[in-house]
């Protein structure tokens, strides 16, 4: 997230939309509408390629005027003083910190602010948060919870949360929401590059924004849901169907003991493995305006791109700065580095491109008379395979972010290497992340990646080593004799399975495409609703076995 990390306070400015669209969105629309029944396991007629059914779905029961808390200016000003509350609570999450929490009685500095947001949350919540059944264990399944009004909360790993909101028929697949409570870190050195202070929460009113970092990734989505279950408790409703809420506490860094130690409570101690009926996650830029093409698209996330990372040292002997040899450590790495970022992957679309189903989308319901001539007559005449690649090099060319919607990306991110300036570096380390595309393997990206290092290695006559993450095989191998160094290279290969593609064709999606419409739509403004590809991963990585429909979707305004 960049330096100026905002989240819309207003949304659009016609008045239309408020804070509580900007917090809320999706999340309290679905809610209300669980009396609908939904989830069938049979598909649905085969929608068209835009795969968005246009149609709103209205809350048939239950809290039906909740809309009108968006006119509310009391309400408006008490939500958004909620969320910039929770941003003033700096809960930055670093690698160092992806060890097991502590217990309960042994301090945790590092990790202070998110038990400082917890006491915040159920301060704010207090409907949701009800003190006597804050359960901590595991085991406090066995007791008895009748009371469909209140949510049972489970900590999990310390700091993670799980809600469950008892729905009124147990026979119907539950819902899982997911944000999580971490942030990514803020430099001290850009500090003083951000409009306002990074942990400010300042309240905006004049500029439509509230600032700060977590503001948009992704305490919006946080405090989104809770505005909207506090609200329907006030209601006295009652959903149909089991609803769960995880808040993980380390999704900035993998989600390991998070995330993944609820899926693990989830699937071990629940057993609600493959018996999840829809799963909703952040989608940081998936509310977004197309300003370019006079259409306003809402994309639904259906996947997203799985992370691959190259762990890369380089040893040479050490020496002073006055002998050196023709290519000191950092040198080598330099050129390690050059080779690979010379060898970008380059974008490509094919039929099954997700990415695809967004183009096809924005052209489709962009007027005639302003649709992008290149994009209309690729799509046209797409089985053309030069077609598809002149559309791919076109979009490219417009957004960075869509050309990584069509390849994998590469990107060196960590660089370390020397003590002090007369003397030469004997270790060398850097680390390279790819996001790998659904049309790449891993296969690929690691012999893509061996070619380049081998090359490198060889002008330079240095031996190259590469292993698996867990170092227990040698993946290959390049020796010479007299090598005037060693690089060794880990490949941490992730142990969760590819990121599945949820349904754009069912009435599970009917339900989520017609809610985003029930919710964003006006009189004045429309919205397309289009499957899309997201680039960053989220915890929704760790439960790909509970359900076939996980989608990610931000309940923010973006780009207006």
């Amino acid at each position: 997230m960049s330096s100026t990390e905002t989240t819309s306070l207003l949304g659009r400015k016609n008045g239309r939309s408020t804070v509580a669209k900007a917090v809320l969105a999706i999340t309290l629309s679905v809610f209300a509408l669980m009396v609908v029944k939904m989830l069938s396991e049979t598909p649905g007629t085969v929608l068209p390629s835009c795969a968005d059914p246009g149609t709103p779905n209205s809350p048939s029961t239950g809290f039906r005027n909740w809309t009108a808390h968006f006119s509310d200016p009391r309400f408006v000003t008490a939500a958004a003083e909620r969320l910039g509350g929770a941003v003033r609570i700096a809960t930055q999450t670093f690698e160092s910190m992806n060890d097991v929490p502590p217990p309960l009685d042994v301090p945790d500095s590092p990790r202070e602010g998110l038990a400082n947001l917890r006491v915040f949350l159920q301060n704010s919540f207090p409907k949701t948060y009800v003190p006597y059944l804050n359960w901590c264990c595991p085991s406090s399944d066995k007791l008895s919870f009748p009371r469909h009004s209140t949510l049972k909360q489970t900590v999990i790993s310390r700091y993670s949360l799980v809600y469950t909101w008892k729905g009124s028929d147990l026979s119907l697949k539950p819902l899982l929401f997911l944000a999580h409570l971490d942030t990514v870190p803020v430099l001290a050195e850009t500090i003083e590059n951000w409009t306002y202070p990074p942990f400010s929460g300042f309240i905006d009113f004049e500029n439509d924004a509230i600032w700060g970092r977590g503001a948009v990734d992704t305490k919006s989505s946080l405090l989104g849901i809770l505005e909207a279950v506090e609200l329907l408790l006030g209601n006295g409703f009652i959903p149909k169907r089991t609803i769960y809420l995880v808040f993980g506490h380390d999704e900035e860094i993998g989600g390991i003991q998070g995330a993944l130690s609820v899926a693990v409570y989830f699937r071990e101690t629940l057993k609600l493995n493959g018996k999840i009926g829809m799963i909703i996650d952040e989608g940081l830029d998936s509310f977004s305006v197309v300003e370019n093409s006079h259409i306003n698209l809402a994309k639904v996330f259906i996947t997203e791109h799985r992370p691959l990372t190259y762990n890369i040292t380089v040893r040479t002997p050490g020496g002073h700065s006055s002998v050196p040899p023709p290519h000191s450590g950092i040198g080598i790495m330099s050129q390690l580095i050059s080779s690979l970022e010379s060898h970008p992957y380059q974008p490509r679309l094919s039929r099954s491109s997700i990415f695809l189903k967004t183009v096809i989308c924005t052209n489709e319901y962009t007027p005639a008379d302003k649709r992008d001539p290149i994009i209309a007559n690729s799509l046209a005449n797409f089985d053309d395979s030069k077609n598809a690649h002149r559309l791919a090099a076109h979009l490219s060319a417009n957004s960075l972010a869509d050309r990584y919607r069509m390849s994998t990306s590469q990107a060196v991110t960590i660089i370390n290497g020397g003590l002090k300036v007369n003397t030469l570096p004997e270790s060398v380390v850097a680390a390279v992340q790819y996001r790998v595309s659904v049309e790449d393997t891993f296969e690929q990206i690691a012999f893509n990646t061996w070619t380049q290092l081998l090359e490198v290695a060889q002008r330079l006559q240095v031996n190259l080593t590469v292993e698996s993450f867990q170092g227990e095989s040698i993946y290959r191998t390049y020796n010479v004799g007299n090598a005037v160094g060693n690089i060794l290279v880990k490949l941490m290969i992730p142990s969760l399975p590819a990121s599945s593609v949820a349904p754009t064709n069912d009435d599970v999606w009917k339900l989520l495409a017609g809610t985003i419409h029930h919710v964003y739509d006006s009189d004045e403004t429309k919205h397309v609703v289009t499957p899309g590809l997201m680039l960053g991963n989220t915890d929704s990585r760790h439960f790909m076995d509970f359900s076939d429909h996980i989608y990610r979707f931000g309940n923010i305004y973006l780009g207006i």
